[in-house]
């Protein structure tokens, strides 16, 4: 069984379009939030995977995803006012979104994690973040946007890949699950090259 531990929707919709069948075990780790981001999402997202239940044989999915605009680490916003705060800082200064990702492989007691980094540029103004507040399109997202979600904050994509924003870096995912010998549909997105 595959066991993705996150309560994260983005993250159960990127699964569940590239086809791959699994169940959801919301964590209950404490986050380490100081340090260095790469060491950060990999540590949460090992931490995550640890916490939840699961029985012999299941391959267990954690992943956490922070923000980093210039020295700044930005995580899930607190309120509206923390929301405005990490967009406007983001609004044409490049970010760097690192998504970390640990796979527990229960039957053969083995573990394997990585992480991907991506750039964004958000664009736009005052009015406009008002109104991409307005539509609560901050809420439970890293750096207070979600590329996937259109609206008043234009987020572009720079470099890295679009999955990896929305929270799930589904290419490091298809090779650590090949590592474990998992059989994921052949016509999988973000498959090739694995």
């Amino acid at each position: 069984m595959l066991v993705l531990a996150s309560s994260s929707p983005r993250r159960r919709d990127l699964l569940l379009e590239a086809g791959i069948e699994h169940v959801v075990r919301e964590p209950s780790a404490p986050e380490v939030a100081e340090g260095d981001p790469t060491h950060i999402v990999v540590e949460n997202a090992r931490a995550k995977a640890r916490s939840v239940r699961s029985d012999p044989g299941d391959l267990i999915i954690g992943c956490d995803t922070v923000v980093q605009c210039g020295d700044r680490l930005l995580g899930k916003p607190r309120d509206r006012e923390d929301a405005w705060r990490m967009i406007e800082m983001q609004i044409g200064s490049p970010s760097k979104v690192v998504s970390g990702l640990c796979l527990i492989d229960t039957k053969r007691q083995r573990e394997a994690h990585g992480y991907e980094i991506s750039i964004v540029i958000l664009e736009g103004g005052p009015s406009s973040i008002d109104k991409h507040l307005d539509l609560d399109l901050w809420q439970g997202k890293a750096g207070a946007f979600g590329i996937q979600d259109g609206g008043p904050i234009n987020a572009r994509l720079f470099s890295g890949e679009e999955d990896n924003v929305i929270g799930l870096p589904m290419t490091l995912l298809h090779r650590l699950l090949a590592l474990a010998g998992y059989d994921y549909p052949a016509d999988t997105p973000s498959s090739g090259g694995v």
